[in-house]
Protein backbone atom coordinates (compact mmCIF):
# COMPACT_ATOMS: atom_id res chain seq x y z
CA UNK A 1 0.00 0.00 0.00
CA UNK A 2 1.53 3.27 -1.10
CA UNK A 3 1.75 6.03 1.45
CA UNK A 4 3.20 9.52 1.58
CA UNK A 5 5.30 10.65 4.50
CA UNK A 6 7.25 13.68 5.57
CA UNK A 7 10.38 13.37 7.71
CA UNK A 8 13.25 15.51 8.97
CA UNK A 9 16.91 14.67 8.36
CA UNK A 10 19.53 16.70 10.23
CA UNK A 11 23.29 16.81 9.77
CA UNK A 12 26.21 18.63 11.36
CA UNK A 13 26.64 21.10 8.50
CA UNK A 14 23.19 22.66 8.85
CA UNK A 15 22.02 24.77 11.76
CA UNK A 16 19.35 22.90 13.72
CA UNK A 17 15.80 24.21 13.71
CA UNK A 18 14.90 26.48 16.59
CA UNK A 19 12.53 25.18 19.20
CA UNK A 20 8.99 25.68 18.02
CA UNK A 21 9.86 25.82 14.30
CA UNK A 22 7.78 23.62 12.07
CA UNK A 23 9.28 21.70 9.13
CA UNK A 24 7.97 22.52 5.67
CA UNK A 25 5.23 20.17 4.46
CA UNK A 26 3.37 19.79 1.21
CA UNK A 27 0.40 21.68 2.60
CA UNK A 28 2.37 24.93 2.99
CA UNK A 29 1.88 27.53 0.29
CA UNK A 30 5.33 28.46 -0.95
CA UNK A 31 5.78 31.69 -2.85
CA UNK A 32 9.42 31.09 -3.76
CA UNK A 33 10.24 27.80 -5.52
CA UNK A 34 14.00 28.29 -5.31
CA UNK A 35 16.06 25.97 -3.11
CA UNK A 36 18.74 27.09 -0.63
CA UNK A 37 22.19 27.19 -2.20
CA UNK A 38 23.57 25.15 0.70
CA UNK A 39 21.61 22.10 -0.39
CA UNK A 40 23.33 21.69 -3.76
CA UNK A 41 26.73 22.40 -2.18
CA UNK A 42 26.19 19.68 0.40
CA UNK A 43 25.04 17.24 -2.28
CA UNK A 44 28.11 17.92 -4.44
CA UNK A 45 30.34 17.47 -1.42
CA UNK A 46 28.77 14.10 -0.68
CA UNK A 47 29.32 13.01 -4.30
CA UNK A 48 32.98 13.94 -4.14
CA UNK A 49 32.81 17.04 -6.32
CA UNK A 50 34.01 19.12 -3.39
CA UNK A 51 35.87 18.40 -0.17
CA UNK A 52 34.63 14.97 1.02
CA UNK A 53 32.35 14.89 4.01
CA UNK A 54 30.32 12.24 5.79
CA UNK A 55 27.04 11.36 4.14
CA UNK A 56 24.38 12.95 6.39
CA UNK A 57 21.74 10.46 5.26
CA UNK A 58 23.57 7.32 6.43
CA UNK A 59 22.02 6.23 9.71
CA UNK A 60 19.15 8.68 9.27
CA UNK A 61 15.50 7.65 9.58
CA UNK A 62 13.71 8.33 6.29
CA UNK A 63 10.01 7.55 6.32
CA UNK A 64 10.39 4.83 8.94
CA UNK A 65 13.49 3.37 7.26
CA UNK A 66 17.03 3.52 8.65
CA UNK A 67 19.53 4.00 5.82
CA UNK A 68 22.48 1.63 6.25
CA UNK A 69 24.58 1.82 3.07
CA UNK A 70 24.81 3.44 -0.36
CA UNK A 71 23.90 1.13 -3.25
CA UNK A 72 24.20 3.39 -6.30
CA UNK A 73 24.19 7.01 -7.39
CA UNK A 74 23.62 9.00 -10.54
CA UNK A 75 22.67 12.37 -11.87
CA UNK A 76 19.15 12.19 -10.46
CA UNK A 77 20.08 11.11 -6.94
CA UNK A 78 21.24 8.24 -4.76
CA UNK A 79 19.88 4.80 -3.83
CA UNK A 80 20.41 3.42 -0.32
CA UNK A 81 19.75 0.09 1.31
CA UNK A 82 17.63 0.53 4.40
CA UNK A 83 15.90 -1.36 7.16
CA UNK A 84 12.20 -0.66 7.37
CA UNK A 85 10.74 -0.82 10.88
CA UNK A 86 7.08 -1.63 10.20
CA UNK A 87 6.92 -4.13 8.64
CA UNK A 88 10.52 -5.24 9.35
CA UNK A 89 12.21 -5.88 6.02
CA UNK A 90 15.12 -4.70 3.91
CA UNK A 91 14.17 -2.06 1.36
CA UNK A 92 15.78 0.28 -1.14
CA UNK A 93 15.37 4.05 -0.75
CA UNK A 94 15.94 6.45 -3.61
CA UNK A 95 16.59 10.07 -2.61
CA UNK A 96 16.35 12.55 -5.47
CA UNK A 97 18.93 15.30 -5.95
CA UNK A 98 17.66 18.48 -4.27
CA UNK A 99 18.71 20.88 -7.02
CA UNK A 100 16.47 19.20 -9.61
CA UNK A 101 13.21 19.60 -7.74
CA UNK A 102 11.28 22.76 -7.14
CA UNK A 103 8.51 22.79 -4.58
CA UNK A 104 5.84 22.65 -7.30
CA UNK A 105 7.50 19.66 -8.93
CA UNK A 106 7.77 18.08 -5.49
CA UNK A 107 4.01 18.26 -5.12
CA UNK A 108 3.55 16.70 -8.56
CA UNK A 109 6.13 14.03 -7.71
CA UNK A 110 4.23 12.90 -4.62
CA UNK A 111 0.90 12.97 -6.40
CA UNK A 112 2.17 10.82 -9.23
CA UNK A 113 3.96 8.41 -6.91
CA UNK A 114 0.50 7.25 -5.84
CA UNK A 115 -0.16 6.28 -9.47
CA UNK A 116 3.10 4.33 -9.61
CA UNK A 117 1.94 2.39 -6.57
CA UNK A 118 -0.68 0.75 -8.79
CA UNK A 119 2.02 -1.15 -10.67
CA UNK A 120 1.79 -4.72 -9.42
CA UNK A 121 3.71 -7.28 -11.48
CA UNK A 122 6.33 -9.88 -10.47
CA UNK A 123 8.74 -8.24 -12.90
CA UNK A 124 8.31 -4.69 -11.56
CA UNK A 125 9.95 -3.62 -8.32
CA UNK A 126 7.19 -2.55 -5.98
CA UNK A 127 7.09 1.01 -4.66
CA UNK A 128 6.07 0.79 -0.99
CA UNK A 129 5.94 4.46 -0.07
CA UNK A 130 6.94 7.95 -1.13
CA UNK A 131 7.57 11.12 0.81
CA UNK A 132 9.95 13.99 1.41
CA UNK A 133 12.76 14.85 3.81
CA UNK A 134 13.82 18.27 5.04
CA UNK A 135 17.52 18.67 4.18
CA UNK A 136 19.07 22.08 4.80
CA UNK A 137 15.65 23.71 4.69
CA UNK A 138 14.63 22.09 1.38
CA UNK A 139 12.08 19.36 0.81
CA UNK A 140 13.87 16.42 -0.82
CA UNK A 141 11.64 13.64 -2.23
CA UNK A 142 12.32 9.93 -1.83
CA UNK A 143 10.92 6.52 -2.80
CA UNK A 144 10.86 3.44 -0.57
CA UNK A 145 11.06 0.43 -2.87
CA UNK A 146 11.41 -3.32 -2.83
CA UNK A 147 15.05 -4.39 -2.51
CA UNK A 148 16.06 -6.78 -5.32
CA UNK A 149 18.46 -9.34 -3.82
CA UNK A 150 21.57 -10.20 -5.85
CA UNK A 151 20.56 -7.81 -8.61
CA UNK A 152 22.77 -7.20 -11.64
CA UNK A 153 22.16 -5.05 -14.72
CA UNK A 154 20.83 -7.25 -17.49
CA UNK A 155 23.90 -6.57 -19.68
CA UNK A 156 26.22 -7.67 -16.88
CA UNK A 157 24.11 -10.76 -16.16
CA UNK A 158 24.06 -11.93 -19.80
CA UNK A 159 27.82 -11.38 -20.15
CA UNK A 160 28.71 -13.18 -16.91
CA UNK A 161 26.54 -16.20 -17.73
CA UNK A 162 27.51 -16.36 -21.41
CA UNK A 163 23.89 -16.52 -22.57
CA UNK A 164 23.20 -17.53 -26.15
CA UNK A 165 21.13 -15.22 -28.40
CA UNK A 166 18.10 -17.46 -27.85
CA UNK A 167 18.49 -17.31 -24.07
CA UNK A 168 19.00 -13.55 -24.21
CA UNK A 169 15.79 -13.06 -26.17
CA UNK A 170 13.87 -15.34 -23.79
CA UNK A 171 15.11 -13.38 -20.78
CA UNK A 172 14.44 -10.08 -22.49
CA UNK A 173 10.86 -11.08 -23.31
CA UNK A 174 10.17 -11.53 -19.61
CA UNK A 175 11.32 -7.94 -19.07
CA UNK A 176 9.10 -6.81 -21.95
CA UNK A 177 6.11 -8.47 -20.30
CA UNK A 178 6.76 -6.44 -17.13
CA UNK A 179 7.04 -3.18 -19.11
CA UNK A 180 3.86 -4.17 -20.95
CA UNK A 181 1.98 -4.10 -17.64
CA UNK A 182 3.03 -0.47 -17.15
CA UNK A 183 2.04 0.32 -20.74
CA UNK A 184 -1.35 -1.30 -20.13
CA UNK A 185 -1.92 1.29 -17.40
CA UNK A 186 -0.73 4.08 -19.69
CA UNK A 187 2.58 4.61 -17.86
CA UNK A 188 5.74 5.41 -19.86
CA UNK A 189 8.98 4.54 -18.06
CA UNK A 190 11.19 6.90 -20.14
CA UNK A 191 14.47 5.63 -18.67
CA UNK A 192 14.83 1.96 -19.62
CA UNK A 193 18.55 1.31 -19.26
CA UNK A 194 20.66 -1.69 -18.18
CA UNK A 195 20.84 -0.17 -14.71
CA UNK A 196 17.05 -0.02 -14.50
CA UNK A 197 16.51 -3.52 -15.93
CA UNK A 198 18.01 -5.82 -13.32
CA UNK A 199 18.17 -9.60 -13.08
CA UNK A 200 17.75 -10.96 -9.56
CA UNK A 201 19.54 -13.87 -7.91
CA UNK A 202 16.95 -16.29 -9.31
CA UNK A 203 17.53 -15.19 -12.90
CA UNK A 204 14.33 -13.17 -13.27
CA UNK A 205 14.36 -9.65 -14.75
CA UNK A 206 13.05 -6.82 -12.59
CA UNK A 207 12.23 -3.33 -13.83
CA UNK A 208 13.12 -0.60 -11.34
CA UNK A 209 13.19 3.19 -11.07
CA UNK A 210 9.98 4.70 -12.39
CA UNK A 211 11.29 7.97 -10.97
CA UNK A 212 10.78 9.95 -14.19
CA UNK A 213 7.87 7.91 -15.51
CA UNK A 214 4.79 9.67 -16.76
CA UNK A 215 1.38 8.88 -18.11
CA UNK A 216 0.87 8.62 -21.84
CA UNK A 217 0.22 11.87 -23.67
CA UNK A 218 -3.42 10.85 -24.05
CA UNK A 219 -3.92 10.65 -20.29
CA UNK A 220 -5.42 13.33 -18.12
CA UNK A 221 -2.77 12.78 -15.44
CA UNK A 222 0.07 15.17 -14.82
CA UNK A 223 3.63 14.64 -15.92
CA UNK A 224 6.13 13.87 -13.18
CA UNK A 225 9.44 15.69 -12.83
CA UNK A 226 9.51 17.15 -16.31
CA UNK A 227 9.17 20.56 -17.87
CA UNK A 228 8.33 21.07 -21.53
CA UNK A 229 11.51 20.90 -23.57
CA UNK A 230 13.66 19.58 -20.72
CA UNK A 231 15.95 16.63 -21.50
CA UNK A 232 15.21 13.86 -18.99
CA UNK A 233 16.51 10.30 -19.18
CA UNK A 234 19.73 8.47 -20.06
CA UNK A 235 20.94 9.82 -23.39
CA UNK A 236 22.33 6.55 -24.77
CA UNK A 237 18.88 4.92 -24.64
CA UNK A 238 16.66 7.92 -25.35
CA UNK A 239 14.35 7.95 -28.33
CA UNK A 240 14.64 10.66 -31.02
CA UNK A 241 11.45 12.31 -29.80
CA UNK A 242 12.84 12.49 -26.25
CA UNK A 243 16.03 14.12 -27.52
CA UNK A 244 14.12 16.66 -29.57
CA UNK A 245 12.14 17.78 -26.53
CA UNK A 246 8.80 17.05 -28.16
CA UNK A 247 5.73 16.61 -25.99
CA UNK A 248 4.49 13.56 -27.97
CA UNK A 249 6.51 11.03 -25.97
CA UNK A 250 4.41 7.89 -25.44
CA UNK A 251 4.87 4.15 -24.90
CA UNK A 252 6.55 3.81 -28.32
CA UNK A 253 9.46 5.75 -26.83
CA UNK A 254 9.92 2.90 -24.36
CA UNK A 255 9.82 0.46 -27.29
CA UNK A 256 12.77 2.35 -28.79
CA UNK A 257 14.71 2.07 -25.52
CA UNK A 258 13.93 -1.64 -25.35
CA UNK A 259 15.24 -2.01 -28.90
CA UNK A 260 18.46 -0.23 -27.93
CA UNK A 261 18.88 -2.58 -24.98
CA UNK A 262 18.27 -5.74 -27.01
CA UNK A 263 20.61 -4.49 -29.75
CA UNK A 264 23.36 -4.04 -27.17
CA UNK A 265 22.69 -7.45 -25.62
CA UNK A 266 22.89 -9.25 -28.98
CA UNK A 267 25.68 -7.23 -30.65
CA UNK A 268 27.79 -6.56 -27.57
CA UNK A 269 27.67 -2.77 -28.02
CA UNK A 270 24.93 -0.18 -28.56
CA UNK A 271 24.34 1.04 -32.14
CA UNK A 272 25.63 4.51 -31.28
CA UNK A 273 28.94 5.33 -29.63
CA UNK A 274 28.12 8.52 -27.78
CA UNK A 275 31.22 8.57 -25.59
CA UNK A 276 33.12 11.86 -25.53
CA UNK A 277 30.26 13.60 -27.31
CA UNK A 278 28.57 16.75 -26.19
CA UNK A 279 24.90 16.45 -25.35
CA UNK A 280 23.95 18.48 -28.41
CA UNK A 281 26.04 16.37 -30.82
CA UNK A 282 24.86 13.12 -29.27
CA UNK A 283 21.23 14.19 -29.49
CA UNK A 284 21.71 15.26 -33.11
CA UNK A 285 23.10 11.82 -34.01
CA UNK A 286 20.15 10.05 -32.33
CA UNK A 287 17.65 12.28 -34.13
CA UNK A 288 19.22 12.33 -37.62
CA UNK A 289 21.40 9.23 -38.14
CA UNK A 290 19.87 5.78 -38.58
CA UNK A 291 21.59 3.05 -36.56
CA UNK A 292 23.47 0.28 -38.37
CA UNK A 293 21.24 -2.79 -38.92
CA UNK A 294 21.76 -5.39 -36.21
CA UNK A 295 22.97 -8.10 -38.59
CA UNK A 296 25.69 -5.82 -39.91
CA UNK A 297 27.16 -5.91 -36.39
CA UNK A 298 26.11 -9.46 -35.45
CA UNK A 299 25.63 -11.66 -38.56
CA UNK A 300 24.87 -14.75 -36.46
CA UNK A 301 21.59 -13.28 -35.22
CA UNK A 302 18.59 -14.77 -37.12
CA UNK A 303 17.08 -12.36 -39.61
CA UNK A 304 13.62 -12.41 -38.06
CA UNK A 305 14.96 -11.37 -34.65
CA UNK A 306 17.17 -8.71 -36.22
CA UNK A 307 14.18 -7.27 -38.10
CA UNK A 308 12.25 -6.98 -34.83
CA UNK A 309 15.12 -5.06 -33.22
CA UNK A 310 15.58 -2.80 -36.26
CA UNK A 311 11.87 -1.97 -36.26
CA UNK A 312 12.09 -0.88 -32.63
CA UNK A 313 14.80 1.64 -33.61
CA UNK A 314 12.77 3.33 -36.34
CA UNK A 315 13.02 7.12 -36.20
CA UNK A 316 9.27 7.47 -36.79
CA UNK A 317 7.43 6.26 -33.67
CA UNK A 318 4.50 5.12 -35.83
CA UNK A 319 6.74 2.47 -37.44
CA UNK A 320 7.65 0.89 -34.10
CA UNK A 321 5.61 -1.66 -32.20
CA UNK A 322 2.61 -0.11 -30.41
CA UNK A 323 3.84 -1.17 -26.96
CA UNK A 324 6.06 -3.64 -25.10
CA UNK A 325 3.40 -6.35 -25.28
CA UNK A 326 3.41 -6.30 -29.09
CA UNK A 327 7.22 -6.33 -29.03
CA UNK A 328 7.22 -9.43 -26.82
CA UNK A 329 4.77 -11.16 -29.16
CA UNK A 330 6.91 -10.26 -32.18
CA UNK A 331 9.99 -11.74 -30.52
CA UNK A 332 8.04 -14.90 -29.70
CA UNK A 333 7.01 -15.25 -33.34
CA UNK A 334 10.58 -14.59 -34.48
CA UNK A 335 11.84 -17.39 -32.22
CA UNK A 336 9.24 -19.86 -33.46
CA UNK A 337 11.20 -22.66 -35.15
CA UNK A 338 8.36 -23.29 -37.59
CA UNK A 339 8.86 -19.85 -39.11
CA UNK A 340 12.54 -19.11 -38.48
CA UNK A 341 13.71 -21.76 -40.94
CA UNK A 342 12.04 -19.93 -43.83
CA UNK A 343 14.59 -17.12 -43.49
CA UNK A 344 17.37 -19.57 -44.31
CA UNK A 345 15.82 -21.19 -47.38
CA UNK A 346 18.27 -20.56 -50.26
CA UNK A 347 15.64 -21.44 -52.88
CA UNK A 348 13.70 -18.25 -52.10
CA UNK A 349 16.22 -15.40 -52.44
CA UNK A 350 15.47 -12.06 -50.83
CA UNK A 351 15.47 -10.44 -54.27
CA UNK A 352 12.18 -12.15 -55.11
CA UNK A 353 9.24 -9.75 -54.63
CA UNK A 354 7.12 -10.26 -51.54
CA UNK A 355 4.13 -11.63 -53.49
CA UNK A 356 6.36 -14.15 -55.25
CA UNK A 357 7.91 -15.21 -51.93
CA UNK A 358 4.48 -15.76 -50.42
CA UNK A 359 3.44 -17.93 -53.38
CA UNK A 360 6.66 -19.93 -53.21
CA UNK A 361 6.32 -20.41 -49.46
CA UNK A 362 2.70 -21.52 -49.91
CA UNK A 363 3.64 -24.10 -52.53
CA UNK A 364 6.54 -25.38 -50.45
CA UNK A 365 4.33 -25.59 -47.36
CA UNK A 366 1.75 -27.60 -49.29
CA UNK A 367 4.42 -30.04 -50.46
CA UNK A 368 5.81 -30.44 -46.96
CA UNK A 369 2.40 -31.01 -45.38
CA UNK A 370 1.58 -33.50 -48.11
CA UNK A 371 4.75 -35.47 -47.35
CA UNK A 372 4.01 -35.31 -43.63
CA UNK A 373 0.48 -36.60 -44.19
CA UNK A 374 1.80 -39.47 -46.32
CA UNK A 375 4.22 -40.46 -43.58
CA UNK A 376 1.45 -40.38 -40.98
CA UNK A 377 -0.88 -42.51 -43.08
CA UNK A 378 1.83 -45.07 -43.80
CA UNK A 379 2.76 -45.29 -40.11
CA UNK A 380 -0.83 -45.73 -38.88
CA UNK A 381 -2.24 -49.20 -39.42
CA UNK A 382 -5.93 -48.47 -38.92
CA UNK A 383 -8.30 -45.57 -38.42
CA UNK A 384 -8.68 -46.34 -34.71
CA UNK A 385 -4.96 -45.81 -34.16
CA UNK A 386 -5.11 -42.62 -36.22
CA UNK A 387 -7.99 -41.38 -34.09
CA UNK A 388 -6.00 -42.08 -30.92
CA UNK A 389 -2.99 -40.32 -32.47
CA UNK A 390 -5.08 -37.28 -33.32
CA UNK A 391 -6.55 -37.26 -29.80
CA UNK A 392 -3.05 -37.32 -28.31
CA UNK A 393 -2.05 -34.38 -30.48
CA UNK A 394 -5.11 -32.40 -29.37
CA UNK A 395 -4.49 -33.21 -25.71
CA UNK A 396 -1.27 -31.18 -25.81
CA UNK A 397 -3.41 -28.03 -26.04
CA UNK A 398 -4.68 -27.44 -22.51
CA UNK A 399 -7.85 -25.48 -21.74
CA UNK A 400 -5.75 -22.83 -19.96
CA UNK A 401 -3.98 -22.15 -23.25
CA UNK A 402 -7.28 -21.65 -25.04
CA UNK A 403 -8.97 -19.51 -22.41
CA UNK A 404 -7.12 -18.93 -19.12
CA UNK A 405 -9.24 -18.95 -16.01
CA UNK A 406 -9.42 -15.61 -14.15
CA UNK A 407 -7.06 -16.88 -11.46
CA UNK A 408 -4.54 -18.52 -13.78
CA UNK A 409 -2.31 -16.49 -16.08
CA UNK A 410 -0.07 -18.20 -18.61
CA UNK A 411 2.92 -15.95 -19.24
CA UNK A 412 3.94 -15.67 -22.87
CA UNK A 413 7.58 -16.32 -21.97
CA UNK A 414 6.94 -19.94 -20.99
CA UNK A 415 6.77 -20.25 -17.19
CA UNK A 416 3.29 -20.33 -15.67
CA UNK A 417 2.13 -17.95 -13.00
CA UNK A 418 -0.73 -18.60 -10.62
CA UNK A 419 -2.51 -15.35 -9.75
CA UNK A 420 -5.55 -14.81 -7.57
CA UNK A 421 -6.95 -12.19 -5.24
CA UNK A 422 -9.97 -10.13 -4.29
CA UNK A 423 -10.82 -6.52 -3.48
CA UNK A 424 -13.83 -7.24 -1.26
CA UNK A 425 -14.79 -10.19 0.94
CA UNK A 426 -18.27 -10.15 -0.66
CA UNK A 427 -16.79 -10.25 -4.17
CA UNK A 428 -17.76 -13.19 -6.40
CA UNK A 429 -15.00 -15.78 -6.31
CA UNK A 430 -13.43 -14.51 -3.07
CA UNK A 431 -14.23 -17.88 -1.44
CA UNK A 432 -12.97 -20.04 -4.30
CA UNK A 433 -9.95 -21.23 -2.31
CA UNK A 434 -11.45 -20.91 1.18
CA UNK A 435 -11.34 -24.26 3.03
CA UNK A 436 -12.85 -23.28 6.38
CA UNK A 437 -14.13 -20.23 8.27
CA UNK A 438 -14.56 -21.46 11.84
CA UNK A 439 -15.75 -18.79 14.25
CA UNK A 440 -15.74 -16.14 11.52
CA UNK A 441 -18.38 -13.99 9.92
CA UNK A 442 -18.44 -11.32 7.26
CA UNK A 443 -19.04 -7.80 8.51
CA UNK A 444 -20.39 -4.83 6.64
CA UNK A 445 -20.35 -1.40 8.21
CA UNK A 446 -23.15 0.33 6.34
CA UNK A 447 -22.85 3.37 8.60
CA UNK A 448 -19.68 4.29 6.73
CA UNK A 449 -19.75 6.03 3.39
CA UNK A 450 -18.77 4.18 1.35
CA UNK A 451 -19.58 1.03 3.30
CA UNK A 452 -16.73 -1.08 4.67
CA UNK A 453 -16.51 -4.89 4.62
CA UNK A 454 -14.18 -7.49 6.17
CA UNK A 455 -13.89 -10.85 7.92
CA UNK A 456 -14.04 -10.73 11.73
CA UNK A 457 -14.56 -13.03 14.74
CA UNK A 458 -18.18 -13.98 15.29
CA UNK A 459 -17.96 -13.89 19.09
CA UNK A 460 -15.94 -12.31 21.89
CA UNK A 461 -12.96 -14.27 23.23
CA UNK A 462 -13.42 -17.05 20.66
CA UNK A 463 -10.64 -17.06 18.06
CA UNK A 464 -11.89 -17.23 14.50
CA UNK A 465 -9.89 -19.03 11.84
CA UNK A 466 -9.80 -18.73 8.05
CA UNK A 467 -7.95 -21.40 6.06
CA UNK A 468 -7.19 -21.02 2.36
CA UNK A 469 -5.70 -23.73 0.14
CA UNK A 470 -4.21 -22.94 -3.29
CA UNK A 471 -3.32 -25.78 -5.66
CA UNK A 472 -0.80 -25.06 -8.41
CA UNK A 473 -0.25 -26.97 -11.64
CA UNK A 474 3.45 -27.31 -10.85
CA UNK A 475 5.78 -26.67 -7.90
CA UNK A 476 6.10 -22.99 -7.03
CA UNK A 477 9.61 -21.59 -6.98
CA UNK A 478 8.49 -18.22 -5.66
CA UNK A 479 5.30 -17.11 -3.89
CA UNK A 480 4.29 -13.52 -3.17
CA UNK A 481 1.53 -12.96 -0.63
CA UNK A 482 -0.38 -9.77 0.09
CA UNK A 483 -2.61 -9.70 3.15
CA UNK A 484 -3.59 -7.11 5.72
CA UNK A 485 -5.04 -7.28 9.23
CA UNK A 486 -6.43 -4.23 10.99
CA UNK A 487 -6.75 -4.45 14.78
CA UNK A 488 -7.53 -1.86 17.42
CA UNK A 489 -7.07 -1.54 21.17
CA UNK A 490 -9.75 0.94 22.15
CA UNK A 491 -9.46 -0.11 25.80
CA UNK A 492 -6.05 1.57 26.04
CA UNK A 493 -7.25 4.89 24.58
CA UNK A 494 -8.28 7.43 27.21
CA UNK A 495 -10.87 9.06 24.99
CA UNK A 496 -11.96 5.95 23.15
CA UNK A 497 -13.91 6.22 19.92
CA UNK A 498 -15.15 2.67 20.44
CA UNK A 499 -14.87 -0.35 22.68
CA UNK A 500 -12.98 -3.62 22.54
CA UNK A 501 -9.58 -4.84 21.48
CA UNK A 502 -8.34 -7.17 18.74
CA UNK A 503 -5.30 -9.14 17.60
CA UNK A 504 -4.38 -11.47 14.72
CA UNK A 505 -1.82 -13.85 13.23
CA UNK A 506 -1.07 -15.45 9.87
CA UNK A 507 0.70 -18.71 9.02
CA UNK A 508 1.59 -20.47 5.78
CA UNK A 509 2.33 -24.09 4.91
CA UNK A 510 3.08 -26.17 1.84
CA UNK A 511 1.41 -29.33 3.12
CA UNK A 512 -1.19 -28.24 5.70
CA UNK A 513 0.75 -29.97 8.50
CA UNK A 514 3.91 -27.94 9.12
CA UNK A 515 3.17 -24.24 9.51
CA UNK A 516 5.46 -21.21 9.33
CA UNK A 517 4.41 -18.16 11.35
CA UNK A 518 4.65 -14.94 9.35
CA UNK A 519 2.95 -12.47 11.71
CA UNK A 520 2.03 -13.34 15.30
CA UNK A 521 0.16 -11.01 17.64
CA UNK A 522 -1.76 -13.77 19.42
CA UNK A 523 0.93 -15.54 21.44
CA UNK A 524 1.77 -13.53 23.43
CA UNK A 525 -1.40 -11.50 22.92
CA UNK A 526 -0.62 -8.09 21.45
CA UNK A 527 -3.81 -6.10 21.27
CA UNK A 528 -4.23 -3.46 18.61
CA UNK A 529 -1.26 -4.62 16.49
CA UNK A 530 -2.16 -4.19 12.83
CA UNK A 531 0.08 -5.47 10.05
CA UNK A 532 0.51 -5.39 6.28
CA UNK A 533 2.11 -8.34 4.51
CA UNK A 534 3.29 -7.61 0.97
CA UNK A 535 6.36 -9.75 0.34
CA UNK A 536 7.76 -13.05 -0.89
CA UNK A 537 7.16 -16.03 1.37
CA UNK A 538 10.10 -17.98 2.86
CA UNK A 539 11.75 -20.61 0.67
CA UNK A 540 10.63 -23.28 3.15
CA UNK A 541 7.05 -23.02 1.88
CA UNK A 542 8.05 -23.02 -1.79
CA UNK A 543 8.90 -26.03 -3.92
CA UNK A 544 5.44 -27.56 -3.55
CA UNK A 545 2.36 -27.52 -5.78
CA UNK A 546 0.23 -26.36 -2.88
CA UNK A 547 0.04 -23.39 -0.48
CA UNK A 548 -2.02 -23.25 2.70
CA UNK A 549 -2.73 -19.92 4.41
CA UNK A 550 -4.19 -19.82 7.94
CA UNK A 551 -5.32 -16.56 9.49
CA UNK A 552 -6.58 -16.17 13.05
CA UNK A 553 -8.48 -13.24 14.59
CA UNK A 554 -9.58 -12.72 18.18
CA UNK A 555 -11.55 -9.92 19.81
CA UNK A 556 -12.70 -9.13 23.33
CA UNK A 557 -14.82 -6.54 25.16
CA UNK A 558 -16.89 -5.81 22.04
CA UNK A 559 -20.53 -4.91 22.83
CA UNK A 560 -23.09 -7.39 21.54
CA UNK A 561 -24.92 -4.67 19.61
CA UNK A 562 -21.77 -3.13 18.06
CA UNK A 563 -21.94 -2.41 14.35
CA UNK A 564 -18.17 -2.88 13.99
CA UNK A 565 -15.44 -5.34 14.97
CA UNK A 566 -11.96 -4.44 16.23
CA UNK A 567 -10.20 -7.46 14.64
CA UNK A 568 -10.49 -7.39 10.87
CA UNK A 569 -9.09 -9.16 7.81
CA UNK A 570 -9.65 -8.04 4.23
CA UNK A 571 -10.91 -4.61 5.29
CA UNK A 572 -11.98 -2.69 2.21
CA UNK A 573 -14.38 0.05 1.25
CA UNK A 574 -17.00 -0.48 -1.41
CA UNK A 575 -15.11 1.93 -3.67
CA UNK A 576 -11.77 0.07 -3.40
CA UNK A 577 -9.97 -0.70 -6.66
CA UNK A 578 -6.94 -2.57 -5.30
CA UNK A 579 -6.80 -6.09 -3.94
CA UNK A 580 -6.66 -6.61 -0.18
CA UNK A 581 -5.64 -10.26 -0.47
CA UNK A 582 -3.65 -11.86 -3.29
CA UNK A 583 -1.33 -14.76 -4.11
CA UNK A 584 1.13 -14.70 -7.02
CA UNK A 585 3.15 -17.88 -7.56
CA UNK A 586 5.81 -18.43 -10.20
CA UNK A 587 5.77 -22.08 -11.23
CA UNK A 588 8.60 -24.31 -12.39
CA UNK A 589 6.83 -26.01 -15.29
CA UNK A 590 6.91 -24.56 -18.78
CA UNK A 591 3.77 -24.09 -20.85
CA UNK A 592 3.09 -27.40 -22.69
Amino acid sequence: MLSATTCLVSHPFVNPMRHGDEPNTLDVNVADDSLPLEVESIWRAIEGEAKPMADPLLGADVGGVTLVRLIAEGGMGRVYEGKQHKPRRPVAVKVLRPGLVSRELLRRFLNESAILGRLRHPGITQVHAAGSCNVAGAMVPFFIMELVAGARPITDYCHRHGLSPTDIVSLFRQACDAVAEAHRLGIVHRDLTPGNMLVDAGGYPRIIDFGIARHDAGSDCTTMLTDHGRLIGTLQYMSPEQCSGTTTVNVRSDVYSLGMLLYELLAGDPPYDLRNRSVANAAREIIDISPAPLRSRAPVIPRRIARVVDRCLAKDPARRYPDAGHLSAALAEAMDSSSVFLDWLPIIPRSVPRRGRHIAIGILSGVLFGLLGLLVVRSVQDWTLMERTWGAMRSTVTPSQIKPAPWHVVASDGPRRFVTGFRNVFQDGSDEFLVSKEGMRRWEETSRSPSCTYWAPADNDVPGTLVYRFSFEAPARRIHLQAESNCWDFASIQQATGQGRGASSIEVSKDGDTWVMIRNNLEPRRWGASWLLDEDLPDTVCGSDCLWVRLRLVATEVPADADYMVAQFGRSSAAATTEVFSVVAELDADVP
